[in-house]
């Protein structure tokens, strides 16, 4: 970060657990001492000429999704023939050799 001198410096992708936050942020002050923030879910930077402010985002609920409903399960999609020829070739070329997603879960039986 020291040698591109960016207006605001962002890390991100990295664990913010409070036990190991200290040690990020002291690694990168090692060599970089502008503008930094660590990013966090739901960080928020608003950058105009003038300034660059940090926030989070305002939120109603921050939760994970919930199972599938039976209508997303059965919907009609393309066969991977077809989509391979729609996703561009840098998604298509990271694919995994052998690699199968695991399946979706599976709502529970009331």
């Amino acid at each position: 970060m020291s040698v591109i001198k960016p207006r605001h410096a962002v890390g991100y992708h990295f664990w913010t657990w409070h036990d190991i936050y200290d040690s990020n942020f002291e690694a990168v002050r090692e060599t970089y001492d502008g503008p930094l923030t660590l990013a966090d879910d739901m960080t928020v930077w608003n950058v105009t000429e003038e300034q660059i402010v940090v926030r989070e985002a305002i939120v109603s609920e921050d939760v994970a999704p919930t199972g599938t409903t039976q209508a997303y399960r059965t919907a009609k999609r393309e066969p991977p023939e077809v989509a391979a020829k729609w996703i561009s070739s840098d998604i298509n070329a990271g694919k995994w050799e052998g690699y199968t997603p695991p399946p979706l879960p599976k709502p529970e039986e009331k």
